[in-house]
Order: C-alpha cells, then structure tokens, then sequence
C-alpha cells in the first residue's frame, strides 16, 4: 500500500499519512492566493511533510474555467458577447 497518497485537506490528513506509510498529495497550490504569496505556505508543507516519503503537487489549474475564482484566469475565459469566436485553422 506505499502507493497510495491522500489530499492534505487537513493537517490530520499529514498525521495519517505518516501513521499507515501513505503518500501525500498536496493542493495547496492549486489556489491562486497561494500562488501569489507562497513562502508562508512552503514553511509550514515542509515541516508538515517530514517523514512522509511519497509526494505529490497539485499545481495551478489545468483548464481554464468561466467560473473560476482566479481572477488572473478570468482575464483570458472572458469572452466578449458581441465578438465572434474564431475556429482556429488546422
């Protein structure tokens, strides 16, 4: 079972992760406050990853979603109603 991570949705998800050898896989990145200020948020994922020795990262999104609440990905899903999308050419 040491392939198996679980979400860091709480600091009991480090503490079971180390008590039955489990991975983790850490979101904290995914939001875009994170992003735009990390270093409090690495100091304290170091220190709650000591000993857990299967890690993983959820980056930034992997689509870009209307409904976002990034604001920095909203500037490119917006799309003007009156404006024609245009298919890209194959």
């Amino acid at each position: 079972m040491n392939n198996v991570l679980i979400t860091n949705r709480s600091e009991e998800s480090y503490l079971l992760s180390k008590e039955f050898s489990l991975g983790i896989e850490v979101h904290d990145f995914f939001f875009p406050d994170v992003m735009d200020n990390p270093q409090p948020h690495n100091d304290r994922i170091k220190q709650m990853l000591g000993g857990i020795k299967l890690r993983s990262v959820h980056g930034p999104f992997s689509d870009l979603v209307p409904a976002s609440c990034d604001t920095k990905s909203l500037k490119f899903v917006r799309v003007d109603s009156k404006t024609p999308l245009k298919r890209p050419r194959s």
